[in-house]
């Protein structure tokens, strides 16, 4: 419990109607998630919910507007202000933690969970994303890549709570927009690459490009790790707006790989600052390599003995939903690829581990990029042997009308089929493949769910797989 003088000593408040001792015994962006003695923070545009709120017990509304008979305080940006309150209120857990951010199109999600899997050899850690959270291996459900401030402070809390260290946080362009980390200065934050992506948002590529780069700045980063083989990387670099290492595999970089093996697992000399190390893991593709020498620089940074690495990543456990392999003969993987990049690279890897053909069973999002489906097939179709075009999460649009955008890329095409059911394109393409053919099945990964017309309809292709094996 704090009171109003305790939480908005650091903000500027234009105006305010409750006394400085009124009492708040929690903080919430989510009218649903307002309980009694709450104060809510009300974002433009979302005024419609503050009836909910105070029914729901809410006690003060944090507002750029003046709203009439009811308990406010007037602020100039309620999503900069929010931050400050709320960190205020969990009693700055920020400042009690090393807190490692990911930004980038690909690859989020596996760095933060090999980080922690090192990590956890030295500390306690939190990992915090796209498949939930885990604070000390407490897992804490989310709804999107990087969760509202209220519950990434809520999370923090926790966190010290527990007596965690290291934090690591997938940071998405959209909480880059929307300011979710504002007054958090991350102590190392990578960047991983830069592909098409969320343009249905960002309109263009050099505006989502823009906001990725100009995150790493000396007000929320104080030392980047960089991924030099990726152009917008190179820029972030050479702007020198904050102390950076590099990490590569073409580009000269202070840690880099050597002697590449992604036969079977993927198995790498790395230099890091001319320490050495001997890799060995259990993921697949050229991609990873990126990832673990990500990883890599950040443990070598603080300063994790190489031994250490090496054993923490010979012992990785397949990441969920991350290029899993469902079934060796033929070949199964489940992946969640649902970028024109993050497709090329998934089949690519699937014909290396190949040796017949290889089906790729992919869809594209509904109410989301629309530019990327055609882009999508067209790359699918020019590598896999097949593609089989199905629903992803189709959410308020109808399946046919994404289909039909995917098949303006491969109208040159004739290895494709649509099968719109999902269930039913991933059963098709693993009986009509032999032993040593591959079926690659990209979009989902771990997801449980297909979201279509506002519902989430339980789902998931590690499931369908097994079905079709025989197994449970």
């Amino acid at each position: 419990m704090k009171k109003i003088s305790e939480i908005c000593k650091r903000i500027n408040v234009e105006y305010k109607n409750v006394p400085d001792n009124l009492e708040i015994e929690g903080v919430a962006i989510n009218s649903k998630k307002v309980n009694k003695n709450y104060a809510f923070f009300v974002t433009r545009g979302n005024e419609k919910y503050i009836g909910e709120a105070l029914n729901n017990g809410a006690v003060v509304i944090f507002t750029e507007r003046d709203i009439a008979n009811c308990p406010i305080i007037i602020v100039k940006d309620v999503r900069k202000s929010m931050s400050y309150v709320v960190s205020d209120f969990y009693d700055n857990p920020e400042n009690k933690l090393q807190i490692i951010g990911v930004v980038g199109t690909n690859g989020k999600t596996t760095v933060t969970h090999i980080l922690s899997a090192i990590f956890e050899n030295v500390s306690k850690t939190t990992v915090i994303g796209t498949l939930g959270a885990y604070v000390d291996k407490e897992f804490f459900s989310t709804e999107l890549t990087s969760p509202d401030t209220v519950d990434f402070f809520n999370l923090l809390y926790k966190s010290v709570e527990k007596k965690v260290k290291y934090v690591f946080c997938e940071v998405s362009a959209h909480a880059i927009y929307f300011e979710k980390f504002y007054g958090i200065k991350f102590n190392v934050c990578i960047f991983t690459n830069l592909s098409h992506d969320h343009l249905d948002f960002f309109e263009n590529m050099e505006n989502y490009r823009r906001t990725k780069i100009d995150f790493f700045n000396e007000n929320n980063v104080k030392i980047g790790v960089v991924n030099v083989d990726d152009n917008a990387g190179v820029e972030i670099i050479n702007n020198g707006l904050i102390c950076s290492v590099s990490y590569g595999i073409e580009a000269p970089s202070d840690v880099f790989a050597i002697n590449i093996n992604t036969q079977n697992g993927v198995n790498f000399i790395a230099n890091a600052f001319d320490d050495v190390i001997y890799v060995s893991s259990n993921l697949y593709g050229d991609f990873n390599v990126y990832n673990l020498l990500a990883s890599i620089t950040v443990a070598k940074l603080y300063g994790i003995k190489s031994s250490t690495i090496a054993r923490a990543i010979n012992n990785l456990k397949p990441i969920e939903g991350r290029f899993n392999v469902i079934n060796r003969y033929p070949l199964v993987i489940v992946d969640y690829a649902h970028t024109p990049d993050g497709i090329e690279k998934a089949i690519l890897c699937a014909k290396q581990m190949c040796l017949g053909k290889v089906v790729a069973v992919f869809g594209c999002g509904g109410n989301r990029d629309r530019e990327k489906r055609a882009v999508m097939a067209k790359i699918g179709c020019a590598i896999a042997d097949v593609c089989v075009f199905t629903e992803d999460n189709s959410r308020y649009e109808e399946i046919e009308d994404i289909i039909s955008d995917m098949l303006k890329g491969v109208e040159d095409k004739d290895n494709y089929i649509v099968i719109k059911d999902r269930r039913d394109a991933v059963e098709f393409a693993i009986r009509a493949v032999e032993n040593k053919d591959c079926v690659i099945i990209c979009g989902k990964g771990g997801e449980n769910y297909i979201e279509k017309g506002g519902k989430k309809i339980p789902y998931s292709d590690n499931s369908v797989c097994n079905m079709v094996f025989g197994r449970r």
